[in-house]
């Protein structure tokens, strides 16, 4: 039974302007149908972004992940770089309809995300791969924060918590510098 080589306790969001864009065994609780902390009249489309190849072994516990947020007018663009394995199959045992899956020939990251983009209806897209794991308070944290700030752009960056491929935590937190405060 083979875990997730990462765990993510975030992802990326970018803000430009008016338009945005941005730049995974079964610990998981049960799907969440809970509400946001508080309701918001600001309620964008999040489009999220998944990359996978030969990702049989994990992807239901990140897909689950995703599902289990707390924020939940998203989207999950999956865009299968080519698998060879069985993530194809794990994908179709989903039943929801916010899951988009693409088959693609196998080209690479780099190509396979420019073409889940090409996917997304969303006001927001943040990248998840198909082996990390994100919090369920994610996704409505990064839009709480897209809410506060003013700027006209606008990067959200959060830490990483590692862990070994058997799920075992490191107790490590990867911290982003916050260069937005310095002078």
């Amino acid at each position: 039974n083979q875990k997730h080589p990462n765990a993510l306790d975030g992802s990326l969001l970018i803000s430009f302007g008016n338009k945005y864009t941005a730049g995974q065994d079964s610990k998981l609780p049960p799907p969440t149908q809970q509400a946001d902390p508080a309701p918001r009249e600001f309620s964008p489309l999040v489009s999220v972004l998944m990359c996978a190849w030969n990702a049989g072994p994990y992807i239901a516990e990140t897909m689950q992940s995703i599902i289990n947020q707390t924020y939940q007018n998203f989207e999950l663009i999956i865009a299968d770089d080519g698998s060879t394995d069985n993530t194809r199959g794990v994908i179709a045992t989903f039943n929801d309809s916010r899951i988009k899956y693409h088959y693609k020939e196998h080209s690479g990251l780099a190509d396979s995300r420019n073409f889940a983009r090409t996917k997304a209806k969303g006001d927001f897209l943040v990248i998840v791969d198909s082996d990390d794991l994100i919090a369920p308070s994610l996704l409505a944290k990064e839009i709480q924060i897209f809410e506060e700030n003013t700027d006209d752009s606008l990067v959200v960056y959060p830490h990483l918590e590692l862990m070994r491929p058997n799920g075992e935590k490191l107790g490590q937190v990867w911290a982003y510098r916050d260069y937005s405060r310095e002078e």
